[in-house]
């Protein structure tokens, strides 16, 4: 029995060595694999995030159109078509990719004409058109590294805009109308030129047309904008 005991010792004292040389000897980089690996993907995935980070901020910034536009003010008492220039101004604050933007902006619109004759008074003809809008931007042109064929962009914000119209026979229009609209529009080249068609349509909302006792109006008294603009890119 003391023999059993002591071989039994020996056995358990030799295991013991055995397992305390192995610990000892067992190099520490298989218990720094994990972790390094982990270390790894970090550094990696932080370089790639600051990558993406920076390529988006570059990609933010403002771009402008040149604005030729037809702008027809659908009033109660007509429609009333009018001619002008414009631009559009607009700040890409929001850039994940170089086809992809988020923009504000401002197009602006505004036209004069006066037609005179010898033997009458001038008729006058002026418009503004002053928005604002949040705009999503897709393809051509939505950055200034967006370098595609087509595009497109749909809008949407608030509008003010004064009409004023007065010819010989005494016809006048002074209409003040605001309220929300809308825009979408195409961007493309044309031969290579950056070109591109917008339309808007306002709902006004707010205005100074005074209603007629007299009069039965079958539609809304609210005025009505309706822009056509061919744009051309300069930047």
């Amino acid at each position: 029995m003391k023999k059993y005991l002591v071989a039994l010792f020996l056995f358990q004292f030799a295991l013991c060595g055995f397992c305390q040389y192995d610990f000892d000897n067992t190099d520490d980089s298989d218990y720094n694999d994990d972790s390094d690996f982990v270390d790894d993907f970090e550094i990696t995935y932080d370089s790639s995030y600051s990558d993406q980070l920076n390529q988006a901020n570059e990609l933010k910034g403002y771009a402008f159109e040149i604005l030729g536009t037809s702008s027809f003010n659908i009033h109660p008492d007509g429609i009333f078509p009018f001619v002008g220039l414009g631009l559009n101004v607009r700040y890409n604050y929001y850039t994940p990719t170089n086809f992809v933007s988020l923009s504000i902006g401002s197009p602006l619109n505004i036209g004069l004409q006066i037609y005179s004759t010898s033997f009458s008074e001038p008729e006058t003809w002026y418009f503004n058109d002053i928005p604002l809008e949040l705009c999503l931007n897709l393809g051509a042109r939505a950055t200034k590294d967006a370098d595609y064929l087509f595009g497109a962009f749909f809008g949407g914000g608030f509008n003010y805009n004064y009409s004023y119209m007065k010819n010989p026979v005494g016809n006048e229009l002074s209409a003040h109308t605001a309220g929300p609209h809308i825009s979408f529009g195409i961007r493309y080249k044309y031969w290579g030129r950056p070109v591109g068609v917008r339309v808007s349509y306002m709902w006004g909302v707010l205005n100074n047309f005074k209603e007629d006792p007299f009069i039965i109006y079958e539609n809304s008294t609210a005025p009505k904008i309706l822009n056509l603009s061919f744009s051309y890119s300069v930047n």
